[in-house]
């Protein structure tokens, strides 16, 4: 997911509805602050900015974070994720 592509396409979350989103659709659990922090930091799911201060998330950059951090299937848990 490209920050390029039209926000048009894709449905645009506040901070607090990402959060929520991630839980409800992946069960990532990561609380607004975590995801303010990570906007710092780095490491969190692409963002937009509306304006100079309002933040919002495309639900396909959220969907394609959550899925890097999710491993593949595995068969037990001595097995090491790819």
């Amino acid at each position: 997911m490209s920050l390029d592509s039209s926000p048009a396409r894709c449905r645009l979350r506040s901070t607090r509805e990402a959060s929520a989103y991630l839980h409800d659709r992946h069960r990532v659990i990561r609380a607004p602050a975590t995801l303010n922090k990570l906007r710092v930091v780095g490491g969190g799911p692409e963002f937009r900015r509306i304006g100079a201060k309002q933040i919002v998330y495309c639900e396909d950059a959220l969907d394609t974070w959550a899925e890097s951090l999710i491993s593949e299937p595995l068969a037990s848990t001595s097995q090491r994720a790819a």
